[in-house]
């Protein structure tokens, strides 16, 4: 009899708990289907109320703790199950017996299957209330027989350590389970042959464990059937239309019935597991196929298990290895990074480093800029010699290896005798016992500044990536400490720098206060000392005052008692105003660290050593520009290198010495201003009131002017049209002679016709004449004689009215003439009239622009004046005389200002009138 592959044998992994509640679910499933139909046939359903359902979710509580021990080691095979089940519930009705295996799923242990095969009862006792036989109660037994049998095996195959063990106690718990006479696992090599590898036989029948069976057809016809999960069950071999092949390598063996399974791992087909009955031949029932199916994945998944735990065992102890490498490797860097010099970095590393890597030695090889090598720290086991203090001269390494150690280079050498070493480089190495060399470059700021080398000594050494990350990450550090010293080295000079710096202001502040809240040059002088010698911390500070001659005094000092003093010392130097006294004039600062390595002349020498000056520093003081003294500071006690912040300091406090000695004199001068004012201030009253009555006697006549210039304006504007008007006249006149001058000139042409009348009639008189002579003798011609007297009587007409009408036309012309001319003269009259009265009109505007400035002017003339004579009462005499000076004085200014604007004006005013006169006149004419 051949059955169906259970659905779950799909070639996915599912865990112990799993399969066989699922299982055992299907076998409740057909017992119930069972039922049920004799239900339907009796007209009856069974019928499920809310208190069934409460029972079976009651069932998931029990077995919690059980679960929660189980679902890690199984997480991955039932995601696989839950996943079928889900599948089938989303095309089928969730009855109650479908919930059974689901509730079930997921619970391991011997404890939990038996529980659940408790409630399993119950439940099924509560859905069939009304029939209760002894057949039930018999195939209940069974069942849950069946599942405690089940979950034994699982559980034992599960606690199986090896896989030797998992094989011999599936095929014992198989056997046991189904009643078989033998169970084996026939396992399959990768060219598909087997070998029974664990087998569990009934004694009377022969072992076959061992046995190597070489089945030709199996991967040819089988091999992938039973990879996709084929189950092959064989009630009667004889009947089941075997090959005579197949049978022949049963019949050794006795078998009469067969059932074969395949047993997956991680997907792959790794063999077979079988069992025989050998009396007679067996009708497999399906819970037997279920238990061997169900057994044959727990073998599975007991061998992934046993994987699982060799690589978790493996990886934990990988991340052991790991952890103490991290921990040996942060302990290290901590402590390299504790030290604060660079040996103690160098010692503390190779020390770290040897304990980290457990290695025979551990050295610092520092490199010169020559790339020649000293050991100068070393870790060793007292076994072997020491390297510390070696020098190491190798020529190869600077042609060969210095680049590349700079770019990163770590060299790993497991045996020095079989790395193809130079002789040389194996000469270097066998005096301190090497035998394998682990070399790392150790950088700072990006060069490279040595080699942090380890080596082992008593055999070769295979260097393990962990050992060489560790002294990778050991160099580095070095490297980062190092540069971290430079940077605290750093910054604790820049903060020392800036303490010095922030005491010098805070001393420079100090004394700039108490200079300037001096009040005469001599406390000025006498603060200024004290105050630098204090900043400075200097034996001795002078004030060397210098006179018109540049011949100095000693007139301010401050000085240890230790030293001799030099106050109202008077020193006369040739050589200051010849070579010096521009210098400083200039701004020159000379500081002289040693008096006696400073080529100084014999006689500047000499000026000194009296006072033990052994270091000196000068600078000058100015005041308006020119040079007063010289501020100087000496060491006294030995020579001194002077810091460019004490000159800063001196150089400061010299200039303000200068601001201080500039105020003091300036309010000198301002006080005798004051007093100077005060005495002159009745005067000054006196003057202000006259001003105010003599300006406001001035306004009045300036009004009384502006209103006669804006009438002389109105005038002028009246003039200018007037003048308008007649030179509109004049052109029409001008326009009407030129018209007479047109019919003057016509007349004299028709004198000209007539006198070319006369001309052609006197012509015509000649001719008749001469034709008449032709003819005969003008006596004998008596007509003739009276039309030449009638001619010559015409001609002399002619003539008379000619001469008359050239007489009358030439008094029309000459009358003509002279008017033309005479009205062009009063015409340009006119115009030139015109023009001065508009001239005359705009500087009569200006006069009064003038006049109203004149008149704001001298409001401003009274307003100071009255401000004078009210600052100079005597209530603001009480204020004093610093308040009062700058306030008259501003008045004054104020007060001048306004008498200059006003001189201005009345110095343009009488000019403005003259012109205006002038041209009033000029306007008249």
């Amino acid at each position: 009899m051949t059955n169906n592959v259970p659905p779950q044998l799909n070639g996915n992994k599912v865990s112990s708990e799993e399969t066989v509640f699922a299982e055992s679910g299907k076998l409740i499933k057909l017992q119930l289907q069972k039922e049920s139909d004799r239900d339907r046939q009796s007209s009856k359903k069974p019928k499920v109320d809310f208190k069934t359902l409460a029972k079976v979710l009651a069932i998931s509580i029990i077995p919690l703790a059980v679960l929660a021990i189980e679902v890690t080691t199984y997480y991955h095979a039932s995601q696989s199950s839950f996943k079928q089940i889900d599948d089938r519930e989303s095309t089928e009705p969730k009855p109650l017996e479908l919930l059974i295996p689901i509730l079930l799923m997921g619970v391991g242990a011997t404890v939990s299957g038996a529980l659940a095969a408790l409630w399993i009862n119950r439940i099924l006792n509560s859905t069939k209330t009304n029939k209760k036989t002894t057949q039930e109660a018999k195939i209940r037994q069974e069942l849950t027989e069946q599942i405690q049998l089940l979950t034994k095996a699982a559980e034992k195959i599960r606690n199986a350590l090896t896989q030797e063990d998992i094989f011999q106690i599936a095929v014992q718990e198989a056997r046991k389970a189904i009643s078989a006479d033998r169970v084996l696992v026939y396992s399959l090599n990768e060219q598909s042959e087997g070998e029974v590898i664990a087998e569990s036989v009934d004694y009377l029948y022969p072992q076959a464990l061992g046995a190597i069976i070489d089945d030709p057809c199996f991967s040819i016809h089988y091999l992938e059937k039973y990879q996709n999960g084929r189950v092959k069950a064989t009630d009667d071999i004889y009947q089941a239309n075997l090959t005579a092949c197949h049978i022949s390598q049963l019949e050794p063996f006795a078998v009469k019935a067969n059932l074969v399974t395949p047993i997956l791992n991680q997907g792959k087909l790794i063999g077979l597991l079988i069992a025989h009955h050998c009396a007679a031949p067996h009708a497999w029932q399906q819970s037997e196929i279920d238990v061997v199916t169900q057994i044959a994945i727990q073998i599975g998944l007991a061998l992934d298990n046993i994987k699982l735990l060799t690589t978790s065992a493996d990886l934990r102890q990988q991340k052991e290895t790991e952890t103490r490498r991290i921990q040996s490797l942060t302990k290290a860097t901590d402590n390299i990074r504790a030290s604060l010099n660079q040996e103690d970095i160098f010692q503390t590393a190779v020390e770290e480093a040897r304990q980290a890597i457990s290695a025979d030695r551990v050295v610092v090889y520092s490199l010169d800029e020559q790339s020649q090598g000293e050991v100068i720290a070393e870790s060793v086991d007292a076994r072997y010699p020491q390297a510390l203090g070696a020098n190491i001269d190798d020529p190869c390494f600077n042609a060969y290896y210095l680049e590349q150690y700079q770019n990163g280079r770590v060299k790993a050498t497991n045996d020095i005798y079989q790395a193809n070493l130079t002789a040389c480089h194996i000469s270097q190495l066998e005096p301190f016992a090497v035998k394998a060399n682990l070399v790392t470059p150790i950088l700072n700021r990006g060069k490279l500044i040595g080699l942090l080398i380890a080596h082992h000594c008593a055999a070769p050494h295979v260097w393990q990536q962990s050992e060489i990350d560790v002294m990778t990450q050991i160099a580095t550090q070095i490297g980062l400490t190092l540069d971290n010293i430079e940077l605290l080295t750093t910054s604790a000079d820049l903060r020392q720098q800036k303490e010095t710096e922030t005491r010098r202001i805070q001393s420079l502040t100090k004394a700039t206060d108490h200079i300037r809240a001096s009040l005469n040059q001599e406390d000025i002088l006498q603060t200024a000392v004290q105050e630098a010698r204090k900043a400075i911390s200097a034996d001795r500070v002078v004030v060397y005052s210098l006179d018109e001659q540049s011949q100095g005094k000693m007139i301010a000092e401050s000085v240890d008692s230790r030293y001799p003093q030099s106050l109202g010392v008077i020193i006369d130097d040739p050589c200051f105003s010849t070579f010096y006294l521009e210098k400083y004039q200039n701004g020159r600062v000379k500081a002289t660290n040693d008096i006696y390595q400073a080529n100084l002349t014999p006689c500047h020498l000499a000026q000194l050593e009296p006072f033990a000056v052994k270091a000196n520093l000068v600078v000058p003081i100015l005041t308006k520009g020119k040079i007063i003294g010289l501020l100087i500071a000496h060491h006294c006690s030995a020579p001194h290198v002077w810091q460019q912040s004490e000159i800063d300091v001196m150089t400061q406090i010299a200039k303000q010495i200068g601001f201080a000695i500039d105020n003091v004199s300036l309010l000198s001068e301002v006080s005798q201003l004051s007093q100077t004012f005060l005495k002159q201030l009745p005067s000054v009253t006196n003057f202000a009131q006259a001003a105010i009555a003599n300006a406001r006697q001035a306004q009045i006549q300036v009004q009384q002017t502006s209103q006669t210039i804006k009438s002389g304006s109105e005038v002028a504007s009246q003039t200018v049209y007037d003048f308008s008007n007649i030179q509109g006249d004049l052109d029409q006149t001008i326009t009407r002679i030129g018209h007479l001058a047109q019919s003057s000139q016509k007349i004299s042409q028709l004198v000209n016709f007539i006198d070319h009348l006369a001309t052609q009639i006197n012509l015509q008189g000649m001719n008749m004449l001469i034709q008449a002579s032709k003819t005969d003798d003008i006596s004998h011609n008596p007509a003739a004689s009276p039309l030449s007297q009638t001619m010559e009587s015409l001609r002399g007409d002619l003539a008379e009215a000619k001469a008359e009408i050239q007489s009358f036309v030439g008094k029309i012309e000459t009358e003509v003439q002279d008017l033309s001319t005479a009205i062009k003269s009063r015409t340009e009259k006119v115009v030139k009239g015109t023009d001065l009265a508009e001239k005359t009109r705009q500087k009569l505007d200006q006069i009064d622009t003038v006049t109203s400035q004149m008149n704001v002017l001298l409001s401003n003339i009274i307003s100071a004046a009255e401000k004078v004579q009210t600052s100079t009462s005597a209530s603001q005499a009480m204020l004093g005389t610093k308040s009062l000076v700058p306030q008259n004085s501003e008045q004054s200014q104020v007060f001048s200002n306004s008498l200059n604007q006003l001189m201005e004006a009345s110095l343009s005013y009488p000019q403005n009138k003259d012109i205006h006169s002038e041209d009033i006149q000029e306007n008249r004419e």
